[in-house]
């Protein structure tokens, strides 16, 4: 495996408590992950992601596997926001490229990425405009 990236669809309220220190992720329940028979939006917890130093370019090609699943999914379910919690300077770096704001509020380490607001990164700016491309096209 050159590539993995963690991600789970989990109840708003959850996040935030895992975010602020209330709750372990380990300690997530199952009535807490959404299912993905839910028409709608999805709160995303990235728990993990990594790669092999020597193949940096593959976790940007599992990103964007996983964006082109939810561009298949586009309009019946979508994204609305994806949390994020550094756990290291690389992912710290990983967080910023993405361009993930800040939940000081919450915690020095919690990160969020609103998808109502246009993506400042190439990759999220690219699946943004597939959202709307395809939303256009069934109109």
């Amino acid at each position: 495996m050159l590539a993995y990236i963690a991600v789970l669809p989990v109840k708003e309220e959850t996040i935030i408590k895992v975010l602020k220190g209330g709750m372990k992720e380990t300690e997530i329940k199952p009535d807490d992950i959404e299912l993905y028979d839910k028409k709608g939006g999805y709160a995303l917890l990235a728990e993990s992601a990594a790669c092999h130093p020597d193949y940096p370019e593959k976790l940007g090609e599992v990103i964007r596997h996983l964006l082109n699943y939810w561009l298949d999914q586009y309009p019946d379910r979508y994204i609305e926001k994806i949390y994020a919690q550094a756990a290291s300077d690389k992912g710290d770096i990983l967080i910023q490229k993405l361009f993930f704001a800040p939940l000081y509020e919450l915690a020095d380490d919690a990160y969020v990425l609103d998808m109502k607001r246009p993506g400042a990164s190439r990759l999220i700016r690219n699946f943004q405009q597939d959202l709307k491309s395809k939303s256009d096209a069934q109109k």
